[in-house]
């Protein structure tokens, strides 16, 4: 662990602090600031007036996240949610829902 492979540089590289998706596409996603997985370390992104579909493979996340254009495949349109995932847990949930109530039982924790 720790390793600095191509992959976690290319990711630091693109994923400052900005909270920005470095894609092209809906300007409805951003990281949630400072919300981190500690399963794959990873920062939760969320995607506004949509939700998952349901059974959101692992693999799925891992091989798309967080490309949102790749993401949409698995994504419906609802305007009542926002869509939350990290590379390895996702998650849907109405967009008056709190996000203390939205990462509870996820592997999701504020960080700094």
């Amino acid at each position: 662990t720790g390793m600095l492979t191509p992959d976690v540089l290319r990711h630091n590289a693109l994923f400052q602090t900005s909270g920005q998706v470095p894609f092209k596409g809906s300007s409805g996603h951003s990281f949630v600031p400072q919300l981190q997985c500690m399963g794959c370390d990873m920062q939760v992104l969320q995607i506004e007036r949509h939700a998952w579909a349901p059974n959101v493979a692992h693999l799925f996340l891992r091989n798309n996240y967080p490309n949102v254009m790749r993401l949409r495949s698995h994504l419906r349109s609802d305007t009542a949610m926002r869509a939350y995932c990290c590379q390895c847990s996702s998650t849907s949930a109405p967009n008056e829902k709190g996000i203390d109530d939205v990462i509870m039982g996820l592997p999701w924790t504020f960080t700094g």
